[in-house]
């Protein structure tokens, strides 16, 4: 086993243990679309965007 799969198996196991009370699985979708107001920040979205890989979204947002 090399340094990574060693440090991956530590995590693992923490995250199993010790911190599992740190990670809270949820399910859930929200649609928001550039020129909205977002009642639940309260401000407005002016673009959405996501990355490449399709891993996280962004969303730039303005004070009304």
């Amino acid at each position: 086993m090399g340094l990574r799969d060693d440090l991956q198996a530590d995590l693992d196991e923490a995250f199993d243990d010790d911190l599992d009370d740190a990670v809270t699985t949820f399910t859930g979708s929200r649609t928001v679309v550039s020129g909205e107001f977002d009642p639940i920040d309260g401000m407005l979205v002016v673009n959405v965007g996501q990355d490449p890989a399709k891993a996280t979204w962004t969303r730039q947002l303005r004070r009304p």
